[in-house]
């Protein structure tokens, strides 16, 4: 990925795309682990929660087609 997006006439990083995507899944996935209970298993619950989007950025960024 090293192209940018054209949207309404803006270029946006391609990053971006795959960023949002991320926080989407990240979201889906979040509301899952809430609602069963697993964030109560993690000592720090929001570094937890951080590396979670880190790590799904990183694997949806390397799934991406390169734009």
């Amino acid at each position: 990925m090293h192209h940018e997006m054209s949207f309404i006439g803006m270029l946006y990083p391609s990053l971006l795309a795959c960023a949002v995507v991320a926080a989407i899944l990240w979201y889906l996935v979040d509301a899952l682990m809430l609602r069963l209970g697993y964030w109560s298993y993690f000592f720090h619950p929001a570094l937890a929660r951080l590396s979670l989007y880190v790590v799904m950025l990183g694997v949806v960024s390397w799934l991406a087609p390169d734009f």
